[in-house]
């Protein structure tokens, strides 16, 4: 179809794809009504494109059903073309190549959108990228889910992402699709003008005026009616017109081209001759017909297509509903028989007849296997949902039918039919350990998904169909108990005779399950306030039983409980050791959720054991996989990381988070952990006024027992009425706090105590407490001490005793210098000088710690013998992104090669040691 007044929209495309070229990502929608001339204008200009990369997808009416079609469009080839590690799919994108070329190893849906983002990103490395998807209203709800996450991700690469969509209410899109549209460049197509269907027909014999009144200015229509003479009928309504050419070129004419219809991106030459049941010399006198009659695209060799969506429409409108679920049977047969993935024939299944066919069924489960094993949920819940449909009541795999069809349903949200599927699949399981383990799998299922009260529900009924000497008991009351924690500080389940069985024990019995448990029972004890030294000696049990085999240990909620304990009793290597094993685990087997949960558990870790500048990395990288789909433990990670990001003095970075939009917690205890952090930045934003506000909101949430922890509100609104110089309500705020943790903890907690000295009026009444507190400080505690000491040395300057401030002072200089904590390194250097024992840094000390903090995790891991690729995939972010980060690197270090760089960081933390 020619081009006719579209040069200003022509020129707006372009000018997007130059701004993708210079300045970065752009998506771009074309959007119009149906044979408005969006295919044509996308064509037009990427066929301009000579020096860019331009891959391009259809989605169909039916593809709708074919989980990552669009993916399988854009990059199938090139992954069948390419080893495994090698670029774009090297890294990262190895996730996506398996998923093209059939075996996704259980990668997940955040892996994948990663997968596709770093795939895009390693592309436009070379020439920039266009992806065209046209017709994106039929986009499967897999392809959707991973662009919504992966697309907007593409900042900074030469990446320009087009799409071609109809003019729909925005209520009958998905959210995602939506969300697509509403962060695209706009270009909408209207009518053409009299003149301009002149233009297009170029047929002087015919009126003009009467084409454009009878097609509405639409080119599709303006172009039917035309080649009808100007019939009404003919050119508005094109379904007779298509019939009516069908009809006249005969009965092998319209199987052939009902079969391209149904077939859709895969109507091979092969295929279509098997559909049809038309001879392969027949065919190509066949389809030259059709083409004639415009009914099938010209120059289109394999695979054959439709020329327009409009004529797939009424091609398909023309047949009854038996006859198009007939044709879907027999494509689905001849799909199976080519050797295509089960879970294309399966597209086709979903449109067949119902017909109680074994063979469907079976081929409708393996399909649904792969969809989940690749994420695609929702399209594996639907090929269950008509399994089941298919399958005998009493077919012995319906249970399992049943099962796995609960668990896909709980993984797009639905948990009311989940739960249904599963207890439907409970009535025919007699096997009390079959029971307890499909019960013990839809708790972990659903404490993945942040619903830990129904979790517990799920755990109780799981442990009552055991008894309590089977090893499996014991690991589901672990899980019972975790489960509660995250809800209450006074789980019921500490009082079941099991625990007391298994703590009182020989530790030489303790098997995995026992660890487990105990694990649980540690964290459970501390938060309910035992004495440390019991936490501690469960703590310790749990890690020397713990399983070395960390397979799949990044989803068990087991494994945080171990991770939590030993925080708790401040065992922090042999934390890290653990939660290094389940990133690891968590990363080779492509479970970006998981891996973000565990990096989240070693950052706040790291902060427990003072490590600020590792707390950081891995607490950014477990809240930037937020924008992958990770919530489990968001509201905790972003507490910590606000902590971190006011400790090294970025306030914007706090802001950030603090002022991010708002999200529904999983219960009162998240919401209140969330409030206080978001408190804690407006105190130090200058408004403590709002601080305290949040502050005492968090404080009606917190449950009873819940003082104690870190993220305690009082703390929070302790330093939000000193900053408002109201010392008086401060320091009764900040006593409360401080009784209650030392009634909880049997000791002196290191904050708490600071902040009440801080707040009393007697200064050796301050004095006595934060030495009390140093007294009770374990040296593991680096932070804690340096703040402790930083405050003594302020007291200790008030009364003159200068040679005893200067010592505390520039202990706490050593230590902000190797954490990059900027203000506190900026108010000690004033400190020192004020009293005449000036600090003078070395050049070194000054470069390094001019980094930002991303700029000094990506160093960091660049010191350590890491490749951009590596350090791009370890950070959730692309090459480029590292590649700028190390350059202002070099640049500030002045250093020209990463030995060079690995020197000046091993001089600093030389000096630090």
């Amino acid at each position: 179809m020619r081009i006719v007044e579209r040069e200003r929209e022509l020129d707006m495309l372009r000018r997007s794809l130059a701004a993708a070229r210079q300045s970065g990502s752009r998506m771009i929608a074309v959007v119009g009504q149906p044979g408005i001339g969006k295919t044509t204008l996308i064509g037009a200009v990427a066929s301009e494109l000579t020096d860019w990369t331009v891959l391009k997808a259809v989605c169909t009416p039916f593809g709708v059903e074919v989980p990552y079609g669009v993916l399988h469009q854009w990059f199938r080839a090139l992954a069948q073309d390419t080893a495994a590690g090698y670029a774009p799919f090297d890294g990262p994108g190895n996730a996506l190549r398996e998923l093209l070329i059939g075996d996704p190893h259980n990668a997940d849906s955040a892996a994948l959108a990663y997968s596709v983002q770093w795939v895009a990103a390693r592309l436009a490395e070379e020439r920039p990228l266009l992806l065209v998807l046209d017709d994106l209203q039929w986009i499967d709800d897999a392809s959707a889910a991973v662009l919504g996450v992966a697309v907007p991700q593409l900042n900074g690469d030469a990446v320009a992402v087009m799409f071609g969509v109809r003019e729909i209410a925005d209520s009958t899109r998905s959210q995602v699709v939506s969300g697509l549209l509403a962060s695209a460049e706009a270009v909408t197509l209207g009518p053409l003008s009299i003149d301009g269907v002149a233009g297009l027909i170029a047929d002087p014999s015919l009126d003009a005026a009467r084409i454009h009144e009878l097609s509405g200015g639409v080119p599709f229509y303006a172009v039917e009616a035309a080649a009808s003479g100007g019939d009404l009928r003919a050119s508005i309504r094109i379904t007779e017109s298509v019939t009516s050419r069908l009809d006249r070129l005969g009965v092998l004419h319209k199987a052939v081209a009902g079969s391209i219809a149904v077939l859709g991106p895969i109507a091979t030459i092969l295929a279509v001759v098997s559909v049809s049941e038309v001879d392969r010399e027949t065919l190509d006198g066949v389809v030259g017909d059709l083409v004639a009659e415009g009914i099938v695209k010209a120059d289109q060799i394999e695979p054959l297509m439709i020329s327009h969506p409009l004529v797939e429409e009424a091609i398909l409108g023309s047949m009854s509903s038996i006859s198009r679920a007939e044709l879907h049977d027999r494509a689905a047969r001849v799909l199976a028989e080519l050797g295509l993935p089960d879970t294309v024939v399966a597209a086709n299944l979903m449109h067949g007849l119902l017909g109680r066919d074994p063979w469907k069924v079976r081929v409708l489960e393996q399909a649904a296997k792969a969809a989940l094993a690749a994420g695609s949920t929702r399209e594996a819940a639907a090929w269950l949902e008509r399994a089941l449909q298919e399958s005998r009541v009493d077919d012995p795999g319906r249970t399992a039918l049943l099962e796995l069809a609960g668990r896909a349903q709980l993984a797009i949200g639905d948990r009311e039919r989940a739960e249904r599927r599963w207890r439907e699949a409970l009535r025919s399981v007699v096997d009390p350990d079959h029971r307890a383990r499909l019960l013990t799998g839809i708790g972990d299922s659903l404490v993945a998904s942040g619903r830990h009260a129904d979790a517990e529900a799920s755990y109780t009924d799981a442990a009552t169909e055991l008894t309590t000497d089977q090893p499996l008991y014991r690991s589901i009351i672990a899980r019972l108990l975790a489960a509660q924690l995250n809800q209450t500080m006074n789980p019921s389940a500490l009082d079941l005779p099991v625990i007391a069985d298994v703590v009182g024990q020989d530790p030489a019995l303790d098997t995995d399950e026992d660890s487990s448990l105990l694990a649980a029972v540690a964290v459970a004890v501390t938060m309910a306030g035992d004495p440390g030294a019991h936490a501690e000696l469960l703590s310790k049990r749990a890690y020397d039983g713990w399983s070395r085999d960390s397979q799949g240990s990044a989803n068990d909620p087991t494994t945080y409980m171990l991770s939590g304990a030993l925080n708790f009793t401040e065992r922090f290597g042999e934390g890290v050791d653990v939660l290094t094993g389940v990133i690891q685990d968590a990363r080779r087997d492509g479970q970006v959720l998981g891996e973000a949960t565990a990096l989240y558990s070693r950052g706040a870790m790291y902060l427990s054991a003072g490590d600020v500048r590792n707390a950081v990395a891995d607490l950014m990288t477990a809240v930037k996989a937020v924008e992958l789909g990770w919530t489990l433990y968001r509201e905790a990670a972003e507490f910590f990381l606000i902590r971190c990001q006011l400790l090294v003095g970025d306030l914007e970075a706090a802001g950030e988070l603090a002022l991010g939009g708002e999200y529904e917690s999983p219960s009162s205890l998240f919401e209140a952990v969330k409030l206080v952090g978001k408190a804690h930045y407006w105190t130090a934003y200058g408004q403590p006024q709002r601080g305290l506000e949040l502050a005492r909101r968090a404080g009606s949430l917190v449950p009873v027992g819940g003082e104690p922890l870190s993220a305690g509100w009082r703390g929070a609104a302790a330093e939000a009425l000193l900053a408002m110089g109201d010392r008086a309500a401060a320091e009764a705020v900040a006593r409360e706090e401080f009784d209650l943790t030392v009634a909880a903890s049997g000791g002196v907690r290191a904050a708490a105590a600071l902040r009440l000295a801080r707040t009393v009026d007697d200064a050796a009444e301050a004095e006595r407490i934060v030495r009390d507190a140093l007294d009770w400080l374990n040296p593991t505690r680096p932070l804690e001490r340096a703040q402790l000491i930083d405050f003594l040395a302020e007291l200790l300057v008030a009364r003159d005793a200068r040679d005893e401030a200067a010592g505390l002072l520039g202990e706490v200089l050593v230590y902000a210098q190797a954490q990059g904590m900027a203000p506190t390194e900026k108010r000690v250097r004033a400190s020192l000088a004020a009293i005449g024992r000036p600090a003078i840094p070395t050049e070194v000390e000054l470069r390094v710690s001019s980094l930002t903090p991303a700029e000094f995790r990506v160093a960091s891991l660049a010191a350590q013998g890491l490749t951009n690729r590596d350090i791009a995939a370890r950070l959730f972010v692309t090459m480029k992104t590292v590649e700028f980060h190390l350059s202002r690197c070099f640049r500030k270090l002045a250093v020209a090669t990463r030995g060079e760089l690995a020197d000046v960081l091993g001089r600093v933390d030389e000096f630090v040691g």
